[in-house]
């Protein structure tokens, strides 16, 4: 069990690696093919694209055949397309192969939570997602770091270079893990099934909100993220050298926050974590409102980071407290996996697709549509809570009945 940790933290550091580690040297990208903010963007989009069309079949296949014969040709195509991406010799290649390395990434994306699922009960399992979520943001603090360095000593091809490598370990890695999905309770899908669980799956209110909480947060990071560079290098005047380490602070917020909530939910409930948590997302999203709207100018670039990483820290003490109840509201956990992959991925999607609309008129927007995403996510919230409530009081008056 011991390596099955060390595995799953392997393969989701390998697949969440490969969003960021490039992303500094998008002004390189631009200057070397002359594109323009717009078109470089899509190469995160079309990697999502990837990551959602695989996973609605990631999940399914998964509860068919197993975790491992889905995970193991998953993990060699994400290697391969790494590979591929480092020899894009133009930017349609390169946007075609992201695409593909989204195919490759969703099976380690979506698996390594589902098989945590098949592994823990709901409370152990909550204080593993959150270390896992730490571990991955671990990843995602060292990887502009060093995406910035490479590209600064070996060119932007040096990072998928390094995505390679991190891919070939996650993909040996998978080799020496069991399988967590007993042949006994392997599903035997038909099309016609898999419609209608994915059906049943969206057309639960409590699922859908469960799900698309947490998603929304990730979205916004996932923005932030995206356009920080152009905002720091090319509108702020910040040094290149000293991009990754703006980066780095938002992103190591998240992942101490992850830490710190998987070890104190031993003695402080997770409903007390995930409160504080979407406090802190309110606050932190005003903020945004406001300096956005009075044009502050002064330190802005200080500003931005210390905001967002509150931000950052608040979502990692709320979102996985929902990706845990989202799972447990349908029983077979692979196609539920792919469910809640599919309505993060979608909405990160179409949040990018409209972050990219927006920029055309200001590239500081991006600040007013994370605010406003994440309101009416703390919108939802409410009603979820509520909805929760009323559950309960019927759950209660049946046993009374009885």
């Amino acid at each position: 069990m011991n390596f099955f940790y060390l595995s799953s933290i392997i393969i989701a550091i390998a697949t969440a690696m490969e969003l960021d580690i490039f992303i500094p040297a998008f002004p390189c990208i631009i200057e070397e093919w002359g594109i323009s903010e717009h078109e470089v963007s899509m190469l995160i989009t079309s990697n999502f694209i990837g990551l959602m069309i695989a996973g609605f079949i990631v999940g399914p296949l998964s509860d068919r055949y197993g975790r491992l014969k889905v995970l193991i040709p998953g993990m060699f195509l994400f290697t391969l397309s790494s590979f591929q991406c480092m020899n894009a010799v133009s930017f349609n290649e390169l946007l075609c192969w992201r695409f593909i390395q989204g195919l490759g990434a969703s099976c380690g994306v979506s698996l390594v939570f589902v098989m945590a699922m098949d592994s823990h009960n709901e409370v152990q399992a909550n204080s593993w997602v959150s270390f896992l979520n730490g571990a991955i943001t671990a990843s995602m603090v060292a990887a502009p770091l060093l995406g910035n360095v490479l590209q600064i000593h070996y060119g932007w091809r040096s990072n998928f270079l390094c995505i390679t490598i991190l891919g070939g370990l996650a993909l040996l890695s998978t080799f020496f893990i069991k399988e967590t999905l007993m042949e006994s309770k392997q599903v035997r899908w038909s099309l016609l099934k898999v419609i209608k669980t994915y059906k049943q799956h969206y057309t639960n209110l409590n699922f859908i909100s469960l799900s698309s909480i947490p998603s929304v947060f990730y979205g916004c990071l996932i923005i932030y993220v995206t356009y920080l560079p152009l905002i720091l290098i090319n509108h702020l005047g910040i040094p290149k050298s000293q991009y990754g380490w703006y980066h780095g602070v938002v992103m190591a917020a998240y992942c101490v926050a992850s830490i710190v909530s998987s070890i104190v939910q031993r003695y402080i409930s997770f409903v007390k974590i995930k409160n504080f948590g979407l406090i802190l997302i309110g606050l932190s999203s005003v903020a945004l409102i406001l300096i956005r709207l009075y044009r502050v100018e002064y330190h802005l670039s200080v500003w931005i980071t210390i905001i967002m990483s509150c931000y950052s820290g608040a979502a990692a003490c709320a979102m996985s407290a929902y990706i845990v109840k989202a799972y447990t509201v349908f029983p077979d956990r692979g196609i539920v996996g792919s469910s809640l992959s599919g309505i993060k991925l979608g909405l990160t999607s179409g949040m990018m697709g409209v972050s990219a609309l927006i920029v055309a008129s200001h590239l500081f927007n991006i600040l007013y549509l994370i605010a406003v995403s994440s309101i009416l996510a703390l919108v939802l919230c409410l009603n979820t809570t509520k909805l929760e409530s009323r559950n309960d009081e019927i759950s209660s008056l049946v046993i009374s009945e009885k």
